[in-house]
């Protein structure tokens, strides 16, 4: 199946969980990451069960500490 993550695209199996997507691609949690599937964030207690469906579009977002 077909999904974006932050405008890559990328293959995962069908009924892949946020989690299993975000492993795939090489993504680790990190503390001040947010995820968003389709425009809607996912709280990370989700991830685990969160299921993915073809064309979905993943934005991770990084805080930043600046001044």
């Amino acid at each position: 199946m077909n999904i974006t993550i932050n405008k890559n695209a990328i293959q995962v199996k069908e009924n892949s969980t946020l989690k299993v997507a975000l492993a795939e691609a090489g993504i680790n949690w990190q503390i001040g990451m947010a995820v968003a599937v389709n425009n809607e964030v996912v709280r990370k207690s989700m991830w685990d069960t969160f299921i993915l469906k073809e064309n979905d579009n993943i934005i991770i977002i990084n805080a930043v500490c600046g001044g």
